[in-house]
């Protein structure tokens, strides 16, 4: 803590510092010691700093701590700004709840204030690193959980960089800069208990492993600073595995070879797969979910699928599909309904607004003027094309509509009739050389 400069000169590229500040020992001097940082600079533009405190109302005292952190900016001069949340435990449980509730209203706070060149800094120090390896080991995760907390990561889809500064420093060492600087911090209630596992990891566990081998923190970190070095070689392998799986990107979701994946060891293609997840947002496969994910690659089943948070795993064509089942789940149940549509209209709802008709001439598949509507394949199977009476199935698989798909599918009728599938085809009796053009995007 006291070589300021080493830890926090490399924050001097952003224009705003941004401190998560609950008032407790880790932010505190975190807080402190980015004003005392920065207030000792002269040589270059200096960042503008300010303490975010997020209230989660989950405790009685929670209104006074939001006014210690208030009354400590101003005394500093440190610009504040606080917010309150409800906090949404469901089944994720009350401190999972507040961590995500947190970081939504940091990325809120920080993206309407000024997301350009700023940096949102957190206080998680070394036994907090140490704590979360040990936690997760006992909970026997991966190589990735066992890496333990990232020093650096997006804040959500902001673009904003979240940072932990203090990482690699000891909790004690944190204490010892408190207590020179005669700073006062809260201390949470909550914090001592033990029916709470992390806390009994840092009451219980951790100060037995550092009574008999003192510089375990330093350890234990050192460890998780080696873990995401190999990490790193394996997101690397994984990179060059993907660019080599012919990923393709739809307006659905993504694909993946199944031929060239096959052609991977187990273990190599669990790493691809995994580190594919994690690219698209999703959270790590636990060792089950994986499981499951091979046995589906395995049995190449066009039926079978596994549902990964709001998107989707299927199989199509030799081709492994992640597809976002949310949004096409919405589509098809709008399309339950019946659209009438004259073509030069919009359709009223908000989901149809991508399908449009624009009037062309002297170019085939148009679509004469009359008075239509839209929904499902639900209403009718057949549709009269080139002369012959063809299935939805067949002019779906023809033209490589997943199976998936299809029912997110808008299709024109005429009465009881289909008159057209944007994008595919226009029924024989619909036809016209002066007409309108169907499109339909994803």
């Amino acid at each position: 803590m006291h070589d300021d400069a080493s830890l926090f000169r490399e924050l001097l590229v952003y224009e705003h510092w941004y401190i998560g500040f609950s008032g407790g020992l880790d932010s505190t001097a975190l807080l402190f010691a980015c004003a005392e940082f920065l207030s000792h600079q002269t040589d270059t533009a200096i960042p503008s700093l300010t303490a975010i405190h997020i209230n989660h109302q989950i405790d009685s005292a929670s209104d006074k701590w939001q006014a210690h952190c208030e009354a400590f900016c101003a005394k500093l001069g440190i610009a504040f700004i606080t917010q309150k949340i409800t906090v949404e435990a469901a089944n994720k449980g009350l401190e999972a709840g507040a961590r995500e509730g947190r970081y939504k209203a940091f990325e809120e706070l920080i993206s309407s204030a000024d997301s350009h060149s700023s940096v949102l800094l957190l206080g998680h120090h070394g036994d907090d690193q140490a704590e979360t390896l040990l936690l997760r080991l006992m909970r026997g995760s991966g190589l990735r959980g066992a890496a333990g907390i990232p020093r650096s990561r997006s804040l959500g889809d902001s673009g904003i960089d979240l940072l932990r500064p203090l990482l690699t420093q000891p909790k004690s060492k944190l204490q010892q800069y408190v207590i020179e600087h005669d700073l006062e911090y809260l201390d949470d209630p909550s914090n001592q208990n033990l029916r709470f596992d992390r806390n009994y990891m840092r009451h219980k566990i951790l100060p037995s492993l550092i009574s008999r081998w003192p510089k375990a923190v330093e350890v234990l970190t050192r460890f998780v600073e080696h873990l995401r070095a190999e990490l790193e070689l394996l997101d690397d392998l994984a990179a060059i595995d993907l660019s080599s799986a012919a990923r393709s990107e739809h307006p659905y979701g993504e694909s993946i070879s199944l031929i060239l994946c096959g052609q991977l060891t187990v273990r190599r293609r669990s790493n691809l797969l995994r580190y594919w997840l994690l690219k698209n947002g999703l959270q790590m496969p636990s060792t089950a979910l994986m499981s499951q994910i091979n046995g589906l690659i395995t049995t190449s089943s066009v039926d079978g699928h596994i549902e990964i948070a709001h998107c989707k795993l299927c199989i199509y064509r030799n081709r492994l599909y992640l597809i976002k089942s949310h949004q096409l789940t919405q589509l098809a149940q709008c399309l339950e309904a019946k659209y009438d549509w004259s073509l030069t209209k919009p359709l009223a709802a908000v989901e149809l607004s991508r399908l449009t008709a624009f009037y062309s001439s002297s170019r085939s598949n148009l679509l004469i003027e009359g008075d239509y509507w839209v929904s499902n394949r639900a209403h009718s199977s057949k549709v009269r094309y080139k002369g012959i009476n063809r299935s939805l199935k067949n002019i779906f698989q023809e033209h490589g509509v997943p199976i998936w798909l299809r029912d997110s599918y808008p299709i024109v009728y005429s009465t009881d009739r289909i008159a057209a599938i944007p994008g595919i085809l226009v029924a024989d009796d619909f036809v016209s050389p002066d007409g309108y053009l169907l499109s339909w995007s994803w």
